[in-house]
């Protein structure tokens, strides 16, 4: 079907089912446009509902459709459709509806009053795995101030956000490993038994041993955590990621990004030295406020001079945004916020903003900052943001 014909070809089958003329095969016709998107699916409820005629009348005046519209719908959602009138008049408004779709969908959609207020920033909140498949809710006030131990006598403490190994006197020379997730509007700490700490974010997750074994010591993330690695020259520290990304240090400070949906790791040092390799052998050293990127699709590691501390900052409580595309932006915002965007349009993803912003400050205050640059507007509904675009108005 090509893009051209979509509103009339749609319009037809719409009023020849209002006037109760269509066929089988139309019926399918319909229902495969109807389901394509959530758009076709609120555009079509709309025409077909009487409830929404105020809101269609309203969007017609706007685009100056003539006073047919008014004896149509008249005609349609008066007590009884009367067969007499002619279905192709129908069709001919209701494709002026469905030409004007995006509109009509952005004004005519659900949207309750804006409840920003009930969206609070993120908590520490996260659940280990022990070593038997057995997980504990850390934030849980049944789990605060309290030790845990393993199977093999080694042990953790869990306090207010922050998870304390620690390697005792385990005579259990197997290696035994924890699993520490962190979801969506989480974020907590953890101390390995070698004395690394580590900040995670939000939809984080470590693997880790409860002990360390003799010789090199090796944790695999996905998520995005900072490292303060504790130093042991005969002992290097690496971390693996799912992007074949291998990080290699020996006591230093540094920020890895290494979230699935990325397609790419960034690799940030902010102390010390550090040196990443991909599976293939390529491996890069950094020196403080270098950036390593490693993208699925691309051989080679990028390496970056940046200022290491803006890629470090969501552990200090602030959100960094340097320059960064309203779309990244929303991601970062919709994993701390636990929130997700709806764009009115794919423009608006590329719009550039420059900002620090308190980390914990209300959801509304953020808002308000991007809406003062008079580009974008948002509406909130529970806990999807629309967003609109100022500039085509």
């Amino acid at each position: 079907m090509q893009e051209d014909n979509i509103p009339l070809d749609i319009s037809t089958l719409i009023a020849r089912k209002l006037a109760g003329e269509m066929t089988d095969n139309e019926q399918e016709h319909l229902d495969r446009w109807i389901d394509e998107s959530e758009q076709n699916r609120i555009l079509y409820q709309t025409i077909v509902d009487p409830a929404g005629k105020a809101g269609r009348d309203a969007l017609l005046m706007d685009i100056d459709v003539d006073s047919d519209w008014k004896e149509v719908y008249d005609k349609l959602f008066n007590a009884v459709t009367e067969r007499s009138f002619p279905w192709y008049r129908i069709a001919a408004s209701i494709a002026l509806l469905i030409a004007a779709g995006a509109g009509l969908y952005m004004m005519l959609r659900p949207r309750p009053e804006s409840q920003s207020a009930i969206i609070t920033p993120g908590s520490s909140q996260a659940t280990v795995r022990l070593s038997d498949g057995k997980t504990i809710a850390l934030s849980e006030a049944a789990n605060q101030n309290k030790e845990f131990r393993e199977g093999d006598g080694s042990g953790f403490f869990n306090t207010r956000g922050s998870l304390t190994y620690s390697a005792g006197n385990a005579d259990n020379t197997d290696l035994m490993y924890n699993e520490i997730m962190v979801p969506r509007g989480g974020e907590y700490q953890i101390t390995l038994s070698d004395g690394t700490r580590v900040w995670l974010n939000s939809e984080t997750q470590l693997r880790f041993p409860v002990r360390f074994p003799t010789g090199e010591r090796v944790v695999d993330l996905v998520g995005e955590a900072y490292f303060e690695v504790a130093h042991q020259a005969d002992r290097p520290f690496i971390v693996n990621t799912p992007q074949q990304a291998q990080i290699k240090v020996y006591g230093t400070q540094f920020n890895i990004n290494a979230y699935n949906d990325l397609g790419l790791v960034a690799v940030t040092l902010n102390e010390g030295k550090v040196s990443v390799r991909r599976e293939s052998g390529q491996e890069l050293m950094l020196k403080p406020d270098q950036q390593a990127v490693i993208r699925n699709e691309q051989q080679d590691i990028s390496r970056l001079t940046v200022d290491a501390t803006q890629f470090s900052a969501w552990k200090d409580g602030m959100l960094v945004f340097d320059n960064m595309s309203l779309g990244d932006i929303s991601v970062l915002l919709g994993r701390w916020y636990d929130v997700t965007f709806d764009f009115e349009n794919e423009r608006i993803r590329n719009y550039r903003f420059t900002a620090d912003i308190k980390r914990y400050g209300t959801f509304r205050e953020v808002l308000k900052f991007f809406e003062k640059t008079n580009q974008i507007t948002f509406t909130v509904s529970e806990r999807t943001i629309y967003i609109r675009d100022k500039q085509a108005e």
